[in-house]
């Protein structure tokens, strides 16, 4: 989100806590630059902020070896940012052959049950 207390310009992510309340922790820049003390009122303004991550898509060529090799579903099963750390990479790659190399990589790691690193 972001916000104002007492005209300071802030941002600073919500806190969730378990029964589905959001909190805001307002830290001592927050505090001394809306001349805040603790236990003294403040008037906050708070609006979303939307921030946009880019996606990135796994090479056609890396989905067609997983399939034809039967990892694609082994490699839908990794965690979220283990893929996506994955798909960053892989698809920024420009060199074909160091595309190749790497999904071979990806592949024996898949297979052998190791760890899944990606340089």
């Amino acid at each position: 989100v972001s916000g104002m207390i007492n005209g300071f310009d802030f941002q600073k992510n919500l806190v969730s806590t378990r029964n589905g309340v959001f909190k805001l922790h307002i830290d001592q820049k927050m505090l001394k630059g809306s001349n805040s003390k603790i236990n003294q009122s403040a008037k906050i303004l708070i609006e979303e902020t939307v921030i946009t991550k880019e996606v990135y898509e796994l090479p056609e060529y890396t989905k067609e070896i997983l399939e034809k090799n039967g990892l694609h579903e082994k490699y839908v099963n990794l965690r979220q940012g283990k893929k996506n750390e994955i798909q960053k990479y892989l698809s920024r790659l420009k060199n074909k052959e160091i595309l190749r190399k790497h999904t071979a990589r990806l592949l024996e790691q898949l297979k052998t049950n190791q760890p899944v690193r990606i340089p």
